[in-house]
C-alpha cells in the first residue's frame, strides 16, 4: 500500500482543497488505484465522496496530488486508497 500524506487542507463554507503526496514504499508498481476522500460535516456524516486517479506510481516514486471540491460545510475528511471508483 502507498503512503498518503496531507501537506495542506482548507475548507470554507462553499469549497476547499486538499494537497499532499502519495509515496510508493512497496516492492511493486502501483496501478489502477484511486485516492478516495470522504468529506464529512460537523457530525462526521459523509456529505461527499471525491476521487483522484493516481495513475501509475513506480517503486520508490512520490507523486503530488491536489483535490479541489465545491461542497458546503466540510468540517473534516478522511483519505484512503481504493481499487474501485463508485
Amino acid at each position: 500500500n502507498p503512503t498518503v500524506t496531507v501537506s495542506e487542507a482548507k475548507a470554507t463554507n462553499v469549497n476547499g482543497y486538499v494537497r499532499g503526496e502519495v509515496i510508493n514504499e512497496g516492492e511493486e508498481d502501483i496501478t489502477n488505484r484511486y485516492l478516495l476522500f470522504l468529506l464529512c460535516d460537523e457530525n462526521n456524516e459523509v456529505i461527499s465522496r471525491e476521487y483522484i486517479d493516481i495513475g501509475t506510481i513506480s517503486v520508490g516514486q512520490t507523486k503530488t496530488y491536489e483535490l479541489k471540491f465545491k461542497v458546503d460545510n466540510v468540517d473534516r475528511f478522511y483519505v484512503t486508497v481504493t481499487d474501485v471508483k463508485e
